[in-house]
């Protein structure tokens, strides 16, 4: 489950565009055929912990998830408590409070540092894309699945379940015994299906939470 942090603003200042994502997100792009190995993995977990120790990688730990499991590798909890940072009214996320018209500010990870956490490989498929960077057309492979197949998983029931502690262990084994493949995005959707009806639950848990949250605090 997901929290923040805010600091509150007056009205006046504009809250920033979406960041997109540079050329080649995460960690860049590789060669057609690439296979990364285990000093590709070091190399990935020292440009993530660099990251993941400044202060805007503490709001990993208020992101839920794989992405929080993965930081507090690295973290302390009471990490999660710093911040938010010195520049979140650039690159952050604000919401409006309609009744006092204040501007609430707290840190967002951007789909580019989402990839770099989630050890993201831009690998060449050897065939051309007109609207892809330099015509070459890739294929996005990962040491974990992108937050958002995380979230539309079987795995995603609100909090650390035993079958999420399962799912991160065994990979990580996978990781240390070198036989690890690194699933496309695809594959990562496939992957991580589990158990189909639990998006439908929470969806519907959440409609009723909006519901009476409506009935307590009406705009």
């Amino acid at each position: 489950m997901s929290f923040r942090f805010c600091i509150t603003d007056s009205a006046g200042t504009s809250c920033p565009l979406n960041l997109y994502l540079p050329r080649y997100s995460g960690l860049g792009y590789r060669p057609q055929g690439y296979k990364p190995d285990r000093w590709d993995y070091a190399a990935y977990v020292s440009n993530r912990d660099r990251f993941l120790m400044t202060t805007r990688g503490h709001a990993a730990l208020r992101y839920g998830g794989v992405v929080r499991w993965i930081a507090q590798a690295v973290l302390l909890s009471e990490d999660a408590l710093l911040g938010p940072s010195d520049d979140v009214t650039e690159h952050g996320i604000c919401f409006r409070n309609r009744r006092s018209n204040e501007l609430y500010w707290d840190d967002e990870l951007s789909a580019e540092e989402l990839d770099l956490i989630c050890g993201i490989y831009h690998v060449a498929t050897g065939q051309r894309d007109h609207s892809a960077p330099g015509n070459r057309q890739t294929s996005t492979i990962s040491w974990w699945p992108r937050p958002i197949y995380f979230e539309k998983s079987g795995l995603n029931v609100g909090w650390w379940s035993p079958a999420c502690e399962d799912f991160y262990q065994k990979r990580l084994e996978q990781i240390a015994r070198g036989d690890a493949t690194l699933p496309t995005q695809g594959e990562w959707k496939n992957n991580m299906r589990f158990d189909s009806k639990v998006p439908a639950y929470i969806e519907s848990a959440e409609r009723c939470a909006a519901q009476v949250l409506r009935v307590l605090r009406p705009t």
